[in-house]
């Protein structure tokens, strides 16, 4: 409990107050499922569907990216792209979110 309540007052405060942030429910959701999907393969719009099939209406795909980037931003979390060897080209909308 103190933990959570450490991560909340410093990481999710600063990033709520430092982007101006108005839905801290779908930041909050957005930190939890990169945190359920460690190390494995995904992508904006992957996050965003599991929104959509939760009933989320109102939200839209940039706001998951836009909300990554700030949660990125805070040095949480290191997005590792995915390399392709044969195409030797970087997939910018695959990725894996390792936690610092």
């Amino acid at each position: 409990m103190h933990l959570k309540e450490q991560f909340e007052q410093t990481y999710i405060r600063d990033i709520v107050d430092r982007n101006n942030i108005q839905r801290i429910d779908v930041l909050d959701s957005i930190v939890n499922m990169l945190a359920s999907s460690v190390g494995s393969l995904t992508n904006p719009k992957k996050l965003y569907n599991t929104f959509v099939s939760n009933g989320e209406k109102e939200l839209l795909v940039n706001t998951v990216n836009t909300n990554i980037k700030f949660i990125e931003d805070t040095f949480i979390v290191n997005k590792s792209n995915r390399y392709d060897i044969k195409g030797k080209k970087i997939y910018s909308n695959i990725f894996k979110i390792l936690f610092y």
